[in-house]
């Protein structure tokens, strides 16, 4: 017996597994048996209408189609409990992980014996007894050829949450990933030996104490060194003292230093195990044998706001268009490259300027443009960075008989894809077209002064357009012919065209030319059609807004300096006036 509150509780959990299971079975219907039907094409499609609609990537909807198939068809006993409310959904996504190594036939044996239990357990009795259900199915048969963990190799980035950090993520067989930890360890306690060395070295040269040099001075759990444990507590200060006075000399005597970066140096402590290691991975080169490496085709992009490079502003910038990163460490990056790249992005949209050409080759600057508009695959919900293995596309094909005719190279004619995409609208499965959201020929929005505005205005000045956000149920299930239109878009910055009038400096009118974001159309084979807006510069019109507040701030002051000059002028006027006329006041006449 539960209270009221807990039974509601209890109730929801029940509504939730039977949506779960009603879910699955929508989804069932877009798996496609790739042994009965080898068509990789049609997989992808289904996967890339149904991340559509559930507004995810194609990767996390062939997991979520691949589940709903197993659950439905290969494990219909548990399915039905799920249904019925018995099953909790947290459970079945432990059974669904737990059996997607196993084969058809040992899944039937899972979901008939799932289907027989009481499920009146505690969460972790139903984990150990799940565990040991599949550990015993498991060990009857050999592990398929493409499961055994020599066949799972990988290494994969993955995000952190860590501000500016991310994750390189190394999985194999546990003796072969052992073995290169342990080579990765010894290198870098060789490199700490070696600078610990170098440091001595430079101290005997110098006839600096090694306390005073910082070496020893630490203690070592597990490898790592420890500041300030291993000298002796009402001796620390004056060791500081004499080791700050030491180090510039000792960076005049001591010889090179393998892998150090100037921490070294300026710490006079070798660098951690943890920072070598990392180091000595990232310097490593990578063996390829008689396979040459292609250059790079794109350059590492870090997009910073000007005034966050200047210092005026802490907006974050991003790497290749997708990962934000400090601005502490944007400026750091940009500190250590000798040529930067200017960005020009509309100052009310964050648009990404054009730079036009005409010819069947992109240039590499309209290469780079397409990749600041479309940091990942321009097909919608895919998520593989444009600047890794992408084909630069024509939307509309380009005629090599007749160039003029239409098809042209130009940036609203072209968009990056992944080669998996690419292959999908050669194949005539997507079609895209570009929308007409550029702004129209002499399409300007005028700006009048406050303080002067013209009496009669040729003609009223135009807002930049508003775009409506789509509501959830036009996002729904991708339906058959002819589908829903799904609008998946950014909405663009508004422009209040009344705030900005009165922020207007005195003088001539300012007039700007409007350049929101392009957008392209795309219609899927069953006839569902999805718009998407390019990717903007989001900080811009942050930027402007605080440039905006600056310049205003600078307007007032200017006006409060000139009523200043007026009034004391007219006081120094009235004083001149007053010594002027005689003390017995003007003439009577």
């Amino acid at each position: 017996m539960l209270a009221r509150e807990l039974q509601e509780l209890w109730d929801d959990g029940a509504e939730e597994s039977a949506r779960l299971a009603s879910r699955m079975r929508r989804l069932a219907v877009f798996w496609v048996d790739l042994d009965a039907d080898p068509d990789r094409m049609a997989a992808d499609d289904a996967e890339m209408r149904v991340a559509l609609a559930l507004r995810m990537s194609p990767t996390s909807a062939h997991r979520h189609i691949h589940d709903a198939h197993v659950a439905v068809h290969e494990l219909p006993g548990v399915h039905a409990r799920l249904a019925s409310g018995e099953l909790p959904v947290t459970w079945m996504q432990q059974i669904l992980r737990g059996v997607r190594d196993l084969t058809a036939g040992q899944r039937s044996e899972v979901d008939a014996e799932i289907a027989g239990w009481d499920l009146a357990w505690t969460p972790e009795q139903f984990r150990r007894r799940l565990s040991l259900l599949l550990t015993r199915i498991r060990s009857r048969e050999p592990v398929p050829a493409d499961r055994t963990p020599e066949a799972l190799r990988r290494v994969e980035v993955l995000p952190v949450e860590d501000e500016g950090m991310a994750c390189l993520r190394l999985l194999g067989p546990v003796p072969e990933i052992t073995s290169l930890a342990r080579r990765l360890d010894a290198s870098a306690r060789a490199v700490q030996a070696a600078q610990r060395r170098a440091l001595e070295a430079g101290a005997a040269a110098t006839g600096i104490g090694a306390a005073a040099a910082g070496i020893g001075a630490d203690a070592s759990v597990d490898g790592e060194l420890v500041p300030g444990t291993g000298a002796d507590a009402r001796a620390a200060g004056a060791i500081a003292s004499e080791a700050g006075a030491a180090l510039p000399a000792l960076a005049d005597s001591v010889p090179d230093i393998p892998f150090d970066d100037g921490t070294v140096l300026t710490t006079g402590r070798a660098m951690s195990l943890a920072r070598l290691r990392f180091d000595i991975m990232a310097r490593s080169v990578l063996e390829t044998g008689a396979v040459e490496i292609p250059s790079e085709r794109f350059r590492i992009n870090v997009v910073v706001p000007v005034l966050a490079l200047l210092g005026a502003s802490d907006a974050p910038a991003t790497l290749d268009g997708t990962v934000p990163i400090p601005a502490a460490m944007a400026r750091s990056l940009a500190g250590g490259e000798g040529v930067w790249h200017r960005v020009l992005t509309d100052p009310a949209t964050g648009a990404f300027l054009p730079l036009p050409a005409q010819r069947y080759t992109p240039t590499s600057a309209m290469l780079e443009h397409l990749r600041l508009r479309n940091a990942t695959c321009a097909v919608p919900g895919c998520t593989r960075p444009s600047s890794w293995a992408s084909e630069c596309d024509h939307i509309e094909e380009y005629d090599h008989r007749d160039p003029a005719s239409g098809g042209l190279t130009e940036i609203e004619n072209l968009h990056l894809l992944c080669w998996q995409q690419y292959q999908m609208k050669t194949a005539g499965r997507i079609d895209p077209e570009r929308c007409g959201l550029r702004p129209r020929d002499g399409e300007l929005f005028t700006i009048f002064p406050s303080a002067s505005p013209p009496e009669e205005p040729t003609a009223a000045p135009a807002a930049v357009p508003k775009k409506p956000t789509p509501d959830a149920a036009s996002l729904g299930p991708v339906a058959r012919n002819p589908g829903p239109d799904l609008t998946t878009s950014v909405p663009r910055p508004d422009v209040d065209v009344t705030d900005s009038v009165s922020d207007a400096p005195g003088g001539a009118a300012r007039r700007h030319a409007v350049s929101p974001p392009g957008a392209t159309r795309w219609e899927l084979g069953d006839g569902s059609r999805v718009t998407v807006e390019d990717d903007v510069d989001v900080m811009t019109p942050r930027t402007v807004a605080e440039l905006e507040v600056h310049w205003n701030r600078h307007l007032a002051l200017v006006e409060e300096r000139e009523q200043r000059s007026q009034q004391q002028h007219a006081q120094q006027l009235r004083a001149r006036q007053q010594q002027a006329q005689p003390p017995w006041g003007p003439p009577p006449f």
